[in-house]
């Protein structure tokens, strides 16, 4: 008797928590607003399939929805302004790396919610931060309980950047993989023309002004990481590189081969904290300027941007980003199903 009425008790508070959670994912006084911004050739995407599948989870949520499809060299700011003025909540950026970034660019100190449906190549944030990778569990993370991270940035000629920036190898990489490559191989295409760049590593001279301090340095690749490496958090604890500390992380790599890099990776990914690296950290927490004798081409999360010189600006908490909330992911996942197919074409 004991036992059936604890397991009695149990089942009701299971049963209150799906209800709550619930509530808390469907509870609006009015329809919620959502502008997409959607990059039709990022990835593997497919753009006519993406819109019939928005509309029925906006159609099953009651939510309403406008999309944009981006184009090339187009300017997103005035598009997104207007989206304001036109009283949408929340701004939802569908695409890679570069696309969150356009979004989150004109979004910066707006206090406005960005979400993300990664459907990338790469999908470094998304991924760096635990954020849903299905279009089904992204969706529902931004319409339902969630919580909020505000992320630091880097400003760059005017545009925010939310991942990382690079010169040497990771800007030779981004410049020498062109779009219809990467929507072909995804990350394929990446890693294929990084071991072309390693084979053919040139060091080069940088002089770095970070927050003032002076610094002259052989190098074959500064990287400045917002939040993680490429989208992966380095294994051991000296380096807590997270997106919302107010700094960003500067490395100087100074491997000059392909046995270099491999030496490099395994010491980050199993090396001891105290083995010497190939590699200089500095902190920067206000403003970074990369000079070289020649120009070198600049990439930032994934995208070519211009070349060196390149001030870099930090900006501490620029971007409220739609993240899972800790006390009900594990439970909204395993209680709450997704609505299935029949459902959603049903409602």
């Amino acid at each position: 008797m004991v036992a059936e009425k604890h397991h009695f008790v149990f089942l009701e508070a299971i049963e209150k928590l799906v209800e709550q959670i619930r509530s808390d994912d469907t509870e609006t006084g009015e329809s919620l607003r959502i502008f997409v911004v959607l990059n039709p050739v990022a990835g593997f995407t497919n753009a006519s399939a993406f819109r019939r599948r928005l509309r029925r989870f906006c159609k099953y949520y009651h939510c309403l929805y406008e999309v944009h499809e981006t184009c090339e060299d187009e300017d997103l700011k005035p598009i997104i302004e207007q989206a304001i003025r036109d009283g949408y909540q929340v701004f939802v950026a569908a695409g890679g790396d570069g696309t969150i970034s356009q979004v989150a660019s004109c979004l910066a100190y707006t206090d406005l919610p960005l979400g993300i449906i990664p459907v990338g190549t790469g999908n470094a944030l998304a991924r760096g931060l635990g954020l849903p990778q299905d279009f089904a569990s992204a969706f529902r993370l931004i319409v339902g309980k969630h919580q909020y991270r505000m992320l630091d940035a880097l400003r760059i000629n005017g545009q925010y950047h939310v991942l990382n920036a690079g010169v040497g190898v990771t800007s030779k990489v981004v410049l020498n993989t062109p779009r219809p490559v990467k929507r072909r191989y995804g990350m394929l295409a990446y890693i294929w023309e990084a071991i072309k760049a390693l084979f053919g590593i040139q060091p080069h001279s940088f002089r770095l002004t970070i927050d003032g301090r002076k610094y002259r340095l052989r190098a074959s690749e500064v990287f400045i990481a917002c939040g993680g490496w490429l989208g992966i958090q380095l294994p051991f604890t000296d380096l807590d590189i997270q997106p919302d500390d107010g700094r960003v992380d500067v490395f100087v790599v100074k491997a000059r081969n392909l046995g270099g890099y491999i030496r490099l990776a395994f010491s980050l990914l199993f090396g001891r904290r105290q083995q010497a690296l190939p590699m200089k950290h500095i902190p920067a927490y206000h403003e970074i300027l990369i000079e070289t004798r020649h120009p070198l081409p600049v990439q930032s999360d994934g995208d070519w941007i211009g070349k060196t010189p390149v001030k870099i600006e930090v900006c501490p908490k620029a971007i409220r980003l739609i993240v899972p909330s800790k006390d009900s992911v594990v439970w909204s996942r395993l209680l709450s199903p997704l609505p299935t197919l029949s459902q959603l074409r049903s409602k």
